[in-house]
Formats: C-alpha cells, structure tokens, sequence
C-alpha cells in the first residue's frame, strides 16, 4: 500500500519525517535508496543519511529501478514498512539516461501500482520543484514539469500526503501519521 508521499524543498525534513514514520510503525524496515553519489560532498551527504537509521534498517541501493531491487530483497515479506528516498533523485537517473518522457511517465505508473500491491506500507520520498522559479534552459524546466507531474501522480495514491518545510509536516491529504 502507498501510505504516505512525503514532498518539500532541499533540506526541508522530508527525509526525517519519512524515517521516522517508518520507525512509529515497525521495527524491521527497507530503505530503497535512488541517489549515485557523484562526487565527495554527496558521498558525505549519503553518509549522513545512513548515520541517522540506526537498528532495524535494510537498505538497498537502486539508482534505476527500485521496484525490481525491492522485489529481488530475500527478506521482503518480513519488512513492516518501506521507505523510498527519493521519487526526485530516481527521476534525475533516468534524466541522465536520455530516457524518454513516455517512458519515464510509464516507469513511474509501474513503481506506484507496484508499491500499492507491496504486503506492507510504503512511503515515498520526493523534492517539491514547483516553488521557485521557472529554470532558464530547457533541460531544468523538463525535469521540473516531469516531477511536477509524477509528484501529482504519487500524491493521487497515495493515502496520506505530507508537506515537509522546516523540519515540521503540514498534512495536504489524508489524516496525520504519527511522526513525532
């Protein structure tokens, strides 16, 4: 089931607010983690994020295709909760491939059904792009109308949506999941 869709800006507590409804919830959870440090400050930044779980954590690794990796983990049936981090990151993956619109818009279709049919709860994790300002060179304003739109899409199924901003979550749908 798709519980919770977790957006907000760079920094925002997304990422903390996802964890920790992860841990309120279960004692045995996956982190499905998309982002392929690229140089030494996002290999501190991921550093950091794996710091912040402690027991009770998997995690796996899937820059491209979360929900075959997820599928694929031995221990599935045992997990009482899931946690991708992040919808946004995976997305820039796919960018960095060449991938079509149309393929990148069905690739999403099929993470979310998949997600849904998962035996436990699962939460996405994702930037919120559309608050700034329109970007100035084609490429930027692709992705943001892409993430734009997939975010919508995972907000639609999912049960419970949270907008993360200073750390604190603002419920945009559905009733609040315990967080704090």
């Amino acid at each position: 089931m798709l519980s919770c869709l977790f957006v907000g800006g760079v920094r925002s507590g997304k990422s903390g607010l996802a964890q920790k409804w992860a841990e309120r919830i279960a004692t045995h959870r996956l982190y499905v983690a998309t982002c392929q440090p690229v140089d030494a400050e996002m290999e501190a930044r991921v550093e950091k994020h794996k710091a912040t779980r402690g027991s009770g954590w998997d995690c796996i690794e899937a820059p491209l295709e979360p929900l075959a990796a997820i599928g694929r983990h031995p221990a599935l049936k045992t997990f009482g909760a899931i946690v991708l981090d992040c919808l946004s990151m995976w997305l820039a993956n796919m960018f960095a491939k060449h991938l079509e619109p149309e393929h990148m818009a069905a690739q999403a279709g099929e993470l979310f059904r998949g997600l849904a049919d998962l035996p436990c709860p699962c939460a996405i994790v994702s930037a919120e792009c559309g608050l700034g300002f329109v970007p100035d060179n084609a490429l930027a304003r692709a992705y943001g109308d892409m993430l734009g739109q997939i975010n919508q899409q995972a907000a639609t199924l999912a049960d419970n949506v949270i907008f993360a901003s200073c750390g604190l979550p603002l419920i945009l749908k559905g009733q609040s999941p315990t967080l704090l």
